[in-house]
């Protein structure tokens, strides 16, 4: 069994920045798929609209809203890696708080025996994770 006694808070939080930013990269890109057909079919259906008897150009609207998709698009990854590397930040934090109190998470890990085997021929012993 080896226990992870602590996290370091600046790896977590590099990590964690990483991680939210490629999440709202990937679920954004469908956020924004779905915004932009719906303003598309506001458009389209609006394309026919008179007001006081005069044809509405909807295009600058639909090209407008488009262009604050992509804004929020933009904001949402740098804002997604910010909040993730403070959460990361927060969340090893307090569990190096936590694993003080009550030793920390115990993980099992396996090794492959062809490589543990390489390992003892090359003349290297036990290996202490801390």
């Amino acid at each position: 069994m080896i226990t992870i006694k602590r996290i370091d808070v600046g790896s977590a939080m590099r990590v964690a920045a990483l991680l939210y930013a490629l999440n709202f990269t990937v679920f954004g890109v469908l956020i924004l798929g779905l915004q932009s057909a719906f303003i598309n079919s506001i458009s389209s259906a609006t394309n026919n609209m008179t007001v006081n008897g005069q044809q509405v150009d909807f295009g600058a609207f639909a090209f407008t809203n488009l262009l604050c998709c992509g804004a929020f698009y933009l904001f949402g990854v740098v804002a997604s890696a910010i909040a993730g590397g403070i959460f990361g930040a927060v969340t090893a934090f307090l569990y190096n708080l936590i694993a003080n109190w009550v030793g920390g998470l115990r993980v099992e890990l396996e090794t492959s025996e062809g490589a543990e085997k390489a390992k003892r021929d090359a003349g290297f012993g036990s290996t202490v994770i801390e």
